[in-house]
């Protein structure tokens, strides 16, 4: 079953994390073979309008030599000034070769560029081929080494002992690297999480709406810690008994002068116990995370996304209104998997926290996804690589909550949990961060953010299985 996640703290009791790293979005700075080719041939076009003036003057000779009949000296400063500005030293044809020679560069760099990231590819797929799972192995061997070592050796006392634990997750980079080695025979982590969710079989998911259920106190959120708060109060529901509920999910309807916009909150896994071959009434498991971590190569939908999508044909959205997804780990995962699939819906933004996002499809044009990561937290490193720090829809930000809040590492409930997550959020809403400016500017822009005087209505549902 899921793990009790510390709950979220009130809007006016979070402390900003401080943000180690933001990645992607509108600020990114870096350089690209296909970039570097698109300059080369500027620079060719602009070089051939430079050659084109040089051979043909904006004075045509006819009306200059005109001129020199009243003015022989004038007409003769105005030739001479011609030519140099033309074919001299310093001319325009001058000007148009040394243009050209320096696309010949540009584009003799971007070329070799692209045959070393190549090679450099070709030469890590070959290494981790053969070397994968040894290296995995000899890893994940060391960890259990330094396990025993750390329970068994009388020299070391409670203090040391916690501090060794703790070192080995502090650097989750540690375990997404592993991973990524032990999958490379496979093909990498989303085809090894392929073949894994095709041992769960089919996934048939019920949706009941639960007007019973009382949802968090609706309303627009004003800022990005306040959509991760709303999510974690999402994730807490609990039926009239005070029983934790399982596969609960909020859609949000906000009637804003702009027209009708959607908010989804999709909580995270619920069951972490089901194994291959096994399945119950719990939609949010282990079958729906791998196939999850697959789908950007299988493209296939989960369980999980079949109910947001039925959902929201019950909650009576229409195909083009705008929607925000905002989702915890597999409800994130789920969200960045539903926005590149589309199903029909606009879905224009997605918000995620602690998810593994780098097997998913990239986000389709005209949409965003702000991905927050803790630098402690174990779970984005499941999919065993970095997000893309070179798309311009995909904004990742990094921050390091047990700065902020006091977890120590290597806690991984507590540093996947909702507060981690909100000091980070908070982090960012006051970050001057370019990319992270795009992405929140644009929420607001779309009605997501910022106000909180439009009338709301929110509906809960609850996904089972039947």
């Amino acid at each position: 079953m899921r793990p009790r996640l510390p709950g979220p703290v009130p809007g006016g009791g979070v402390v900003a994390a401080p943000l180690v790293e933001v990645s992607g979005g509108a600020g990114r700075i870096g350089l690209e073979a296909q970039a570097a080719l698109d300059v080369a041939t500027a620079l060719d076009a602009a070089a051939e309008r430079l050659r084109g003036w040089a051979l043909d003057p904006p004075v045509p000779a006819g009306p200059l030599a005109a001129t020199a009949v009243l003015d022989g000296v004038g007409a003769a400063a105005v030739s001479a000034a011609l030519a140099e500005a033309t074919v001299g030293p310093s001319g325009l044809l001058r000007l148009a070769s040394a243009l050209r020679d320096d696309a010949d560069a540009t584009r003799q760099a971007a070329l070799e560029l692209d045959a070393a990231d190549v090679a450099a590819a070709d030469a890590m797929r070959a290494l981790e081929g053969v070397l994968g799972l040894p290296l995995a192995a000899g890893l994940v061997g060391g960890a259990v080494g330094a396990v025993a070592i750390a329970d068994h050796d009388p020299r070391l006392d409670a203090d040391d002992r916690a501090r060794l634990l703790a070192s080995l997750t502090d650097d989750p980079a540690l375990a997404e690297r592993t991973l990524h080695l032990a999958a490379a025979p496979l093909g990498g982590v989303p085809v090894g999480a392929g073949l894994i969710a095709g041992r769960y079989g089919p996934d048939v998911v019920e949706v009941e709406r639960r007007p019973d259920l009382r949802a968090p106190a609706p309303g627009r959120e004003r800022d990005l810690a306040g959509l991760v708060e709303h999510l974690g109060r999402v994730a807490e529901l609990a039926d009239a008994e005070g029983r934790p509920l399982e596969g609960q999910i909020e859609v949000q309807t906000l009637t804003t002068p702009q027209g009708p916009r959607h908010v989804v909150y999709l909580p995270g896994t619920d069951d972490l116990t089901t194994l291959p071959g096994g399945r119950d009434d719990t939609v949010r498991d282990m079958g729906v995370n791998q196939a999850l971590l697959a789908s950007g190569v299988t493209g296939g939908v989960s369980g999980y996304g079949a109910g947001v999508l039925a959902a929201l044909r019950r909650s009576g959205v229409r195909p083009g209104e705008p929607v925000l997804l905002v989702g915890h780990s597999q409800g994130g995962l789920e969200a960045a998997a539903l926005q590149a699939r589309a199903g029909g819906y606009a879905f224009r933004h997605v918000v995620t926290a602690g998810s593994p996002l780098s097997g998913v499809a990239a986000p389709p044009p005209g949409s965003r996804l702000l991905a927050l990561e803790n630098v402690h937290d174990v779970v984005p490193a499941a999919d065993g690589a970095p997000n893309d720090a070179h798309d311009r829809r995909l904004t990742t930000v990094r921050g390091d909550a047990a700065a902020a809040i006091g977890t120590r590492p290597g806690r991984v409930v507590e540093e996947h949990g909702f507060p981690s997550y909100q000091s980070i959020a908070a982090a960012a809403d006051r970050s001057p961060d370019t990319s992270i400016r795009d992405q929140l500017d644009a929420l607001r822009a779309d009605g997501f953010l910022g106000r909180d005087d439009v009338p709301v209505t929110s509906r809960v549902f609850r996904l089972r299985r039947p």
